[in-house]
This record gives structure tokens, sequence and C-alpha cells, in this order.
């Protein structure tokens, strides 16, 4: 896969063409879940059994959340979505030399939150996360979220080094606006 990266009209112009509206079975992941409830697990003390997370994941995710399905490589740029719509993460785009084919990262933020909630309530519903007296599944919906935030980094790290990273807020009407953020380094 050629490495390149897209400039901001680039990617705005393929977030136009590409963009489409979340609905209730949308549930894909660019996150390994189930290291991200491990790995919350042992930054809060908690216990966890690893079988009963995996089959909630697969249960939540429609088997579509494995690490083997995520690319190696990606490429052109890293977009963190917010709202009710999203981006597929495959894209071509025309230049005046070449057609280029490539896969952005895409976290959908609104997409995880909502999947995070349902997590939690099936992790704790199920005992597959053991609590400390009083916590309930907001207190593990919070702690996964706080641990994401560095799970994602690591992450982009390894798979998305070198990209921008944009940030892109969806309106209820599918309007959007983009914000450059930096680069994965």
């Amino acid at each position: 896969m050629i490495n390149f990266t897209l400039s901001k009209a680039q990617i705005q112009d393929i977030i136009f063409n590409n963009r489409y509206k979340l609905d209730d079975k949308s549930s894909f992941s660019n996150l390994d879940e189930l290291s991200l409830i491990i790995n919350t697990g042992e930054v809060f003390g908690l216990e966890v059994d690893k079988e009963k997370a995996k089959k909630i994941i697969d249960e939540t995710f429609n088997k579509q959340n494995k690490p083997s399905q995520l690319s190696n490589r990606y490429n052109g740029a890293i977009l963190q979505i917010k709202g009710q719509y999203t981006v597929n993460s495959l894209f071509s785009l025309r230049t005046e030399a070449r057609l280029i084919k490539g896969v952005m990262f895409i976290f959908q933020e609104t997409l995880i939150n909502r999947q995070h909630r349902i997590l939690a309530k099936k992790l704790i519903g199920e005992k597959a996360v053991k609590l400390f007296p009083g916590c309930d599944e907001e207190y593990l919906y919070e702690i996964l979220t706080e641990v994401t935030e560095s799970h994602l980094f690591e992450t982009l790290k390894k798979l998305a080094s070198g990209l921008p990273i944009f940030q892109v807020s969806f309106d209820s009407d599918g309007s959007f606006t983009l914000e450059e953020m930096g680069n994965i380094s």
C-alpha cells in the first residue's frame, strides 16, 4: 500500500461524498475492545473474566471487532468523528496524476460511546467485570471512556504513525465541520 497524506480539501471531498447516517444497528469499532477492557481492569484494579468479556464483545460488535480485521497500515488521514453520521474508511480519489485508493483510520466517537454504554451494562449483567462495592455500570462506562483515549493513541502510534488527525463534527442534517488536530508521531 502506498503511503500518502490527504489534504484538508481532499478530506472534505471524501467526507462529503462518502458520509452516511448511523443507525441503531451500527456497531463497528477500530479498537481492540477486549484489550481495552483488560487494560481498564488493570489500570483500575478490577477483575475481568476474559472469556465472558470476549463473548459479550463478539455479540455487541457482531463479530466485526477482531484485532486481525484492523488494517496493518492506514493512510491518508485519521478522522475522529462526532455526531450521527460517519464515513467509510475505504476511499478513492482522483488526482491530476492518478487514482488514489486508501484506508483512513476512523474513530467514530459517538458510536463508540454508545457501544461502551451497552458493553458496560452487559459486562456487569453477565458478571464479566467485578466492580468495587458501590460502583455501577455508569462507573464502568466512565473508566472505559477514560482508558479509551490512551488506548486509541497507542493504537494510532502503531497503525497510523505520521498521519494527520482531523476532527469531524456532523450536524443532524449531515453538514459538517472539519478541524485539523495535528499529527500522530
